[in-house]
């Protein structure tokens, strides 16, 4: 990819010094549309270097119900809750609600291969092999989620996944996708 591919997708070339590491994000961008393809239709974050902390951008989804997923591929209740989350997706996408995943796994293969087994969902991933951002969480149990508001502000905590709590869990999502 060159800057001339680049000044013409985005209508005006860099005018500062971040034209390599607006070059590497893009050609990780592509690189997770290929992978995209592979997997299943999911995203993988845009940061390749250990320098780079994962982060989640929550600005873009300002005005938007959030649920906010941290997984691993070796926790049992974590293949239970994808399903569920991708059809709370597809119920309440429309309202404004949206899941981003954080996966912890220290091997990226082992996400992939996880993500592998759900072939028809597109939720958002961002890898967090050091667990940055389940510290900054204070994540202590596998799945945890928070259901953020529209405002952004964290309503809800959700430790573990239990099938028989599917009801409570989605009568959140409906509250705050009605305020």
């Amino acid at each position: 990819m060159n800057q001339a591919v680049y000044g013409a997708a985005s209508g005006a070339a860099p005018k500062n010094e971040t034209w390599p590491r607006i070059r590497r994000k893009l050609a990780l961008l592509a690189l997770n549309i290929a992978m995209a393809v592979i997997v299943g239709a999911y995203l993988f974050p845009t940061s390749a270097s250990a320098a780079d902390k994962p982060s989640l951008n929550l600005e873009k989804y300002a005005g938007k119900v959030v649920y906010v997923d941290f997984w691993a591929s070796w926790c049992a209740p974590c293949r239970k809750s994808f399903p569920w989350m991708w059809t709370m997706t597809q119920r309440y996408g429309a309202k404004g609600f949206v899941v981003i995943t954080v996966n912890l796994d220290k091997n990226e293969k082992l996400a992939h291969d996880f993500l592998a087994e759900f072939p028809s969902m597109g939720l958002p991933v961002v890898m967090d092999p050091e667990a940055a951002l389940a510290k900054e969480w204070k994540v202590e149990a596998m799945p945890t989620s928070f259901l953020l508001d529209r405002k952004g502000k964290t309503r809800y905590t959700h430790r573990g996944f239990l099938t028989g709590e599917t009801g409570e869990y989605e009568t959140h999502i409906i509250e705050l996708v009605g305020e």
